[in-house]
């Protein structure tokens, strides 16, 4: 698995409480054993798959 460079943090949306803010995404390979990076944070499809689960989840909940 390859690691990706971080994304650039933009001043206009530092401030935000967003999860989804770059800013939140500071780990370190030297956080993980082996550097074994999990895919949840390395594989940006991973990510995207996980928002739309989440929103999925989320619909369903509302339309009880």
């Amino acid at each position: 698995m390859t690691l990706t460079s971080p994304q650039e943090i933009k001043p206009d949306g530092l401030l935000k409480m967003d999860v989804d803010q770059p800013v939140w995404q500071d780990a370190n390979i030297a956080d993980f054993p082996n550097g074994n990076v999990p895919d949840w944070l390395a594989d940006e499809s991973v990510h995207t798959n996980i928002r739309v689960a989440q929103e999925i989840i989320n619909c369903k909940q509302d339309l009880l």
